[in-house]
């Protein structure tokens, strides 16, 4: 099974120009115009196992460095989780 992996609480505040607003599991969340993986350890995900959708499609992990994000993106950041 597959949950929405919370994410640490971690402040993402720079420069506004650079900005932009997505949605990360459903939430508003303003960022950093950066690449996935980038913005994955600003959101507190990297130290996590998790997988990523990016408007319902999934993203690989090894294009994430490469992986441009756009205003009102939307997220899911997914863990498994044990049970059945």
């Amino acid at each position: 099974r597959l949950s929405r992996c919370p994410r640490d609480s971690v402040s993402c505040s720079r420069r506004s120009e650079f900005r932009m607003q997505v949605f990360v599991n459903g939430e508003p969340v303003t960022v950093e115009r950066e690449p996935l993986d980038r913005l994955l350890v600003a959101l507190g995900y990297e130290c996590k196992k998790v997988v990523v959708a990016v408007n319902e499609t999934f993203v690989p992990r090894q294009t994430w460095p490469s992986h441009e994000l756009q205003p009102e993106d939307r997220l899911d950041v997914l863990a498994a989780i044990q049970g059945g």
